[in-house]
């Protein structure tokens, strides 16, 4: 991510902040050796962050758990519905990236968007490693 954000997506890294989509506390994966919970894109979001020089915060919060597995289009349109809040203040006229792993249909990208966009940030840029479809 970061060589094609150098290469291919150069206005990014003028960009102000690196902000990961977050997971609820129930869903975080437990790695196998040190037992601890994680959420799979924090690392991503890190690494990221040491290529581009950009800094990562963590204003947003998954207000529940909620699977997508299994549900179409609409479906998740109307479960991302309040599903994540903005925690903090600092947001104002600040460019966001905001990162996940995989984008489906890109409502979580959207509800974490329109929810940072409500507390002022000036641009949000979803950007994913890698793009599912669903029917």
């Amino acid at each position: 991510m970061g060589v094609c954000m150098e290469h291919r997506y150069p206005e990014l890294l003028k960009y102000d902040l690196l902000v990961a989509v977050p997971q609820h506390e129930d869903e975080l994966h437990i790695d196998e050796y040190t037992g601890d919970a994680f959420n799979q894109v924090d690392p991503l979001v890190e690494w990221l962050s040491k290529t581009s020089h950009i800094p990562v915060v963590t204003p947003l919060i998954k207000t529940r758990p909620q699977s997508m597995e299994k549900l179409g289009w609409i479906e998740r349109k109307k479960v991302t519905k309040d599903l994540y809040k903005c925690r903090g203040k600092g947001f104002t006229g600040k460019n966001i990236i905001l990162i996940d792993d995989v984008a489906t249909t890109g409502s979580n990208l959207e509800s974490c968007a329109e929810e940072l966009l409500s507390k002022g940030a000036g641009v949000v840029m979803g950007f994913v490693c890698g793009k599912d479809y669903v029917g």
